[in-house]
């Protein structure tokens, strides 16, 4: 082994324990801190079964749909995604035709889906050689096995029982308010009921007993995507696959959030999978179906969190510049959904249609720069300037970029991710070294990601938004902003990685 590549190994090495030791001592403070607030660890919520038996008939169904020969655990967990965002958007959907909730409608819609897997198959032809997988001693490598680990961690939380006071917040609130009233007039009880609400409609699929970190099916999602980012992996980074799912799972913005009430770790799931479905030919082979797929996965972003759309456009927009088939209509199919997402939501019935309590207001400019209302105080939420009226400075922005490296830079969040990932990007640069067009396609819609999150923090700042113009929201809110590119970003990285300590990188065919 050369210098360099010893050194490469060494220095990915330090990192790696880094993040473990970050993850597991954030693992040990979360379960401290629930304790404290009066969770009950480990404890099964009453109807359980309801929830084991609706997720296990939906894992079912979606292998149902994978034709013989065709079979892998990639495109089962596509199709597992796909068809718990269906769910939620249909209960949705008949929510608000109906005016009620009704858990009928989510076993129904699995019989519709399963009636039409079996047309599926009996259209698919002849079956091709089996997909390629990996290697049977790969599964059992140490760092697969310390990302199943870390997916467990989010387990006791899914057993935790909350006791809900005065911390009730949007997501999981939500959840309680539609089993108490039936309808989605439960959004009232919460704060901010002009957001989306599919999230919380995922996490009331379950059983009527909402716990304090989320249920079963969000908690399940997630590991499914661990099979879909295991495959791109295999594609850009072969040698370090598992490393880079490792890294995946232990990163606190990422497993802190899967099942949590914060819906930002549930809209990267639905934002990259439909980067997957518009990329991706060999996990859907069917041009217009991939395309449909993508049109529920981009729905499911914008509906679970706004700003999913500019998320969404902007994967697109790279998407577009990488392909040499412009015209796929797979490609356009989860920028589609996101814009029929936001149509229902705007759309929506009168009585649960209320205006943004949140919204900027801006009065008037002067020669300094526009004048802004101070942001109204939402519970602990700290006005980064608390004056009568705010002047847009050099010193706001620094008390902003202040607020926002605490989510990037330090050993919380995101740990040692992004220095890491800046460190072997120069390196590589340095030593010229060339990466596959995913890899470099999926770095793109990563940094340009971030720099989309970054410049709506700077204009909330700008309009004076009365929530996130705050320096506690930005200290908290930026980093869960972020975790919507992760998946893009660690796709670079651990490419990246690979080209330093192997000196090489393999070009894969063009995506469709």
């Amino acid at each position: 082994m050369s210098q360099k590549r010893k050194l490469a190994v060494i220095v990915l090495a330090l990192f790696t324990a880094w993040q473990v030791g970050v993850g597991l001592w954030r693992v040990g403070v979360l379960l401290q801190e629930g304790i404290k607030h009066g969770t009950l660890p480990l404890v099964l919520g009453a109807g359980l079964a309801e929830e084991v038996g609706l997720s296990l008939v939906l894992a079912m169904v979606a292998w149902w749909w994978l034709p013989l020969g065709r079979r892998s655990w990639a495109r089962w967990a596509i199709h597992f995604l796909v068809f718990a965002w269906t769910l939620a958007l249909v209960q949705l959907c008949w929510a608000m035709a109906a005016g009620y909730f009704a858990r009928g409608v989510s076993w129904a819609t699995l019989g519709v889906l399963l009636i039409l897997g079996s047309w599926i198959r009996s259209r698919s032809g002849a079956s091709p050689p089996p997909v390629a997988g990996p290697a049977g001693s790969r599964l059992t490598h140490p760092a697969l096995l310390g990302s199943l680990l870390f997916w467990l961690f989010q387990a006791p939380h899914l057993f935790f029982t909350y006791h809900w006071t005065d911390t009730r917040d949007i997501w999981a609130c939500r959840a309680i308010g539609f089993d108490a009233r039936g309808d989605l007039s439960g959004l009232f009880d919460c704060v901010d009921p002009s957001r989306p609400p599919l999230h919380s409609v995922l996490l009331w699929l379950g059983h009527n007993d909402p716990t304090m970190e989320g249920r079963l099916l969000p908690f399940l999602m997630m590991g499914a995507f661990g099979f879909v980012l295991f495959h791109l992996l295999l594609k850009i980074a072969p040698r370090l696959a598992p490393w880079g799912v490792l890294w995946f799972f232990m990163t606190v913005r990422v497993y802190q959030g899967a099942v949590t009430s914060y819906a930002d770790t549930p809209a990267m799931l639905a934002i990259t999978i439909g980067a997957v479905l518009a990329t991706e030919a060999d996990l859907l082979e069917s041009t217009w179906l991939a395309g449909i797929f993508g049109v529920v996965a981009g729905a499911a972003a914008t509906l679970i969190k706004r700003d999913g759309a500019v998320m969404l456009a902007v994967t697109t927009a790279v998407i577009f510049w990488f392909s040499s088939r412009r015209t796929s209509p797979r490609i356009y199919g989860a920028l589609i959904g996101a814009s029929l997402g936001i149509a229902l939501w705007v759309f929506r019935p009168a009585q649960i249609n209320v205006p943004d309590p949140y919204g900027p207001r801006i009065d008037s400019a002067s020669v300094s720069g526009p004048v802004l209302h101070p942001p109204v105080k939402v519970g602990k939420h700290k006005a980064i300037m608390p004056a009568d009226t705010m002047q847009v400075t050099p010193q706001l922005f620094a008390t902003m970029a202040f607020g926002m490296q605490g989510q990037v830079l330090s050993h919380y969040g995101f740990g040692i991710f992004v220095p890491a990932w800046i460190i072997l990007a120069i390196w590589a640069w340095r030593a010229r070294l060339r990466l596959p067009p995913e890899a470099r396609r999926w770095g793109w819609i990563g940094v340009l990601g971030w720099l989309a999150i970054v410049g709506l923090y700077v204009a909330n700042v700008l309009t004076g938004h009365p929530e996130r113009a705050t320096l506690y929201v930005i200290r908290t809110g930026f980093g869960r902003h972020l975790v919507h590119m992760f998946v893009f970003c660690l796709l670079h990285a651990t490419a990246l990685a690979a080209a330093l300590v192997y000196g090489e990188s393999t070009d894969s065919r063009e995506p469709e």
